[in-house]
């Protein structure tokens, strides 16, 4: 099971960022991402820019928040 903005999914092997926020319909205006791996254990979460999600691998556990940019002016 991973979380996203508080919501639990199901996990798969193999699952990655690109693939699981178009599956889920989530992220439509998201710039950036940030993602737990190990929740609980110390770890930081790891800030994802939008064109590095179709090679940043998601595993069992994570809690990922998207950040949609502002857009300055």
């Amino acid at each position: 099971m991973i979380s996203i903005d508080g919501k639990d999914h199901p996990w798969r092997e193999g699952l990655n960022m690109d693939a699981l926020v178009r599956e889920l319909g989530l992220g439509a205006g998201a710039s950036f991402a940030t993602m737990e791996e190990h929740p609980g254990n110390g770890a930081r979460a790891r800030f994802i820019r939008r064109k590095d999600w179709p090679t940043t691998s998601v595993a069992d556990g994570a809690k990922i928040r998207l950040i949609v940019a502002a857009s300055g002016g």
